[in-house]
């Protein structure tokens, strides 16, 4: 029932572009034609399915389209243009991105992180990321495991909203993966360093089938904790 990861904020910025988007945006009311921006974590085909940005084009799309800001690694870029067969008839604005540097989406401002993956393309960089707008922020940690000294050093100093993060393994342990006792971890080092504000969210999602179990399991473990378990669907306001 799970379907493939992502998130919309405030239904203008996407986070990746997973093969179940357009299912997903029908079943819970979602208008794309309003997303001015995508940014995209990695190549893998769980979360980027570039074939999906052909229908803004011609004939699929029949009314005018506004241009869409594709933020990714640039070897990403090159696979969107052969996929799609070029990105000027889709309306894509594309930009390059690199850890550590802050952009500008619209409204929001994000910075990308190296995330704890592994990667399918020559000179990818698997990102997470910290999206930024009006004194709030959010992170979306998916996929990763848990995270070294330099993306903990600069995580830490930072005060989140919300913090989101993937728990894919479940009971099960994978090094590029998280688990149940390495989201616990990176719980109590986010509470530590006070990187969490009062009244903030920690939320996980990304839970693969075969170590998660179903969501009433995966809630029951976390409720314990504080910690929410996300769903299809969800809506969390910050």
């Amino acid at each position: 029932m799970r379907k493939r990861s992502a998130i919309a904020i405030n239904g203008e910025l996407l986070v990746d572009l997973p093969p179940d988007l357009y299912s997903s945006a029908i079943q819970h009311g979602m208008d794309l034609s309003r997303l001015r921006s995508i940014l995209v974590t990695h190549s893998h085909s769980d979360h980027f399915s570039p074939g999906i940005l052909e229908f803004r084009k011609r004939p699929f799309a029949f009314t005018p389209l506004p241009k869409l800001k594709l933020f990714c690694n640039e070897p990403l870029l090159h696979v969107v243009e052969s996929a799609i067969g070029g990105m000027e008839g889709a309306k894509l604005e594309p930009r390059p991105v690199s850890p550590f540097e802050e952009y500008r989406a619209g409204r929001y401002s994000f910075t990308p992180i190296p995330a704890n993956h592994t990667a399918s393309l020559k000179g990818e960089t698997p990102l997470n990321y910290v999206i930024e707008r009006g004194g709030k922020a959010v992170l979306y940690a998916s996929d990763t495991g848990p995270y070294g000294s330099e993306v903990l050093d600069f995580l830490l100093k930072k005060r989140f909203d919300a913090i989101i993060v993937e728990c894919t393994m479940g009971r099960k342990f994978y090094e590029r993966h998280m688990n149940y006792e390495s989201v616990l971890d990176f719980r109590k080092q986010a509470e530590g360093a006070g990187a969490i504000k009062k009244g903030g969210k920690f939320i996980t999602t990304h839970f693969a089938h075969d170590g998660c179990g179903t969501y009433p399991l995966v809630r029951k473990f976390f409720r314990p904790h504080g910690i929410d378990v996300a769903y299809d669907g969800m809506l969390v306001r910050i």
